[in-house]
């Protein structure tokens, strides 16, 4: 995790965060997954909180490129 001081600039750190993840079968449904976590910012315990965005999977198959990339 990085963090902003008051005045909006980027603190030059990261701080390590403990997550509590879901159980697995939650990533297995298209939707939002919050997850909410506790970072350790200089000694001070914050809550922090990700978003994941679970997609449906696509596959997209396009035309075989390997002739033009051959005959140059």
């Amino acid at each position: 995790m990085q963090a902003y001081q008051n005045d909006g600039t980027l603190l030059a750190a990261q701080f390590p965060v403990t997550w509590q993840l879901p159980a697995p079968e939650v990533f297995n449904q298209v939707g939002n997954v919050k997850i909410e976590g506790i970072a350790d910012v200089l000694g001070e315990k914050l809550p922090v909180t990700a978003m994941v965005r679970i997609a449906k999977k696509t596959v997209t198959l396009g035309p075989n490129v390997a002739p033009v990339a051959v005959h140059r």
